[in-house]
């Protein structure tokens, strides 16, 4: 119970990317604090701090585990549901994903009996975060835009990528290719919507 109510608390918090925080006007701006350091890392902290530090050991790794693992597939989730995603956009997800490593790393290391984020439920979120880099910047569609879908899905076979990410991930992804009149998997822009549809999928 203490990890599902930890996870409920991140899971708004992780639906705000889609109010603009990796959009073209947004992503490339360094001067400021990007959307993990802003959003995400200063939860993930109070988590440590106010929660893990208090439990037993054993404890304490199990719900971290646990956090770790969901926050993995959840910003991941959001990540491919993200559209339109231009350069910059890509550039800020990309340094988003290395610093949440590194926070989620931070976050086990600090829990005893938590573990290691490539040793989590078989190393799947950790391979699925790493895959999720390469994922945004394939050019699939994009370099032949009129390739038959079964054309289409062999190309995606043959990707090191697409074999460690979910297929939900991959089919979410392929939307930010289509039309702006074809709708987007959870069919609306509120966070509150958008959240409920991710967890859908943990």
């Amino acid at each position: 119970p203490l990890s599902e109510a930890t996870c409920a608390r991140l899971s708004p918090v992780l639906a705000r990317m889609h109010l603009g925080a990796y959009g073209a006007e947004t992503a490339g701006d360094e001067a400021g604090p990007s959307f993990f350091e802003r959003e995400v890392a200063p939860l993930l902290e109070a988590v440590s701090r106010d929660l893990l530090e208090k439990l037993p050991p054993a404890y304490a790794g199990a719900v971290a585990a646990r956090v770790a693992a969901y926050v993995t597939y959840a910003y991941v989730s959001h990540v491919a549901l993200l559209r339109p995603l231009g350069e910059a956009g890509r550039l800020g997800v990309t340094r988003d994903l290395a610093d949440l490593e590194l926070a989620l790393e931070q976050l086990l290391g600090r829990s005893a009996g938590g573990g290691a984020l490539p040793d989590l439920l078989g190393g799947a979120p950790y391979a699925e975060l790493r895959a999720v880099r390469p994922m945004l910047y394939w050019t699939g569609l994009a370099d032949d835009p009129d390739a038959a879908p079964e054309d289409v899905a062999r190309r995606l076979a043959g990707e090191d990528w697409a074999r460690a990410v979910r297929p939900s991930t991959v089919l979410h992804h392929l939307f930010s290719y289509g039309p702006r009149l074809l709708s987007s998997p959870h069919r609306a822009s509120e966070e509150a919507d958008v959240g409920r549809f991710v967890r859908s999928f943990l």
